[in-house]
């Protein structure tokens, strides 16, 4: 019988159509954070906060949250607003102190913010914090790349066809 999760054929395009993930994972690449200068490693691993996050759908001030646990540490991207450290203090010395934003948090530190108003973590526009953006640690380099990753696309069956809204 028909699977009610999903439409087998458009009107328009008499393709299949993929079911639709809920919350889909992001991948980050081009971070380079700093473990000197005050952004000690509080774990003893050279990870470097790369690599796919896992989506929770809403996880946090209502937005989805995303987590990457890379050996012993644990690195968070995910939506700061109202009295949150990220907040209030990520970006201040660029006028963005007090403003709710994406932040990136991993190995005991904040590294890198956006104040891209999105529901998503946005591809660009990321800063690293340092002395020029927010305070006297510099903890992470410029360069962070997230972006979205369509897993329901990338592991969909080819014999199953291409998905129609591919």
């Amino acid at each position: 019988g028909r699977d009610p999760s999903w439409d087998y054929y458009t009107l328009l395009h008499r393709a299949a159509k993929c079911p639709k993930a809920r919350c889909a994972s992001i991948a980050v690449s081009g971070a380079s954070p700093v473990h000197d200068q005050g952004c000690q490693r509080h774990r003893n691993a050279d990870s470097l906060g790369v690599g796919v996050y896992a989506c929770t759908p809403g996880g946090h001030n209502g937005r989805n949250s995303y987590r990457l646990a890379d050996g012993p540490v644990v690195w968070d991207l995910r939506w700061e607003s109202g009295g949150e450290w990220g907040a209030q203090h990520l970006g201040q010395r660029v006028g963005l102190g007090g403003t709710p934003k994406w932040v990136m948090y991993g190995n005991g530190w904040y590294r890198y913010f956006s104040a891209v108003d999105s529901l998503v973590p946005p591809r660009g526009q990321w800063h690293a914090r340092t002395p020029d953006t927010t305070d006297a640690h510099r903890c992470a380099e410029e360069g962070l790349v997230v972006r979205e990753v369509d897993l329901r696309r990338a592991f969909w069956p080819p014999s199953h066809g291409r998905c129609s809204d591919a």
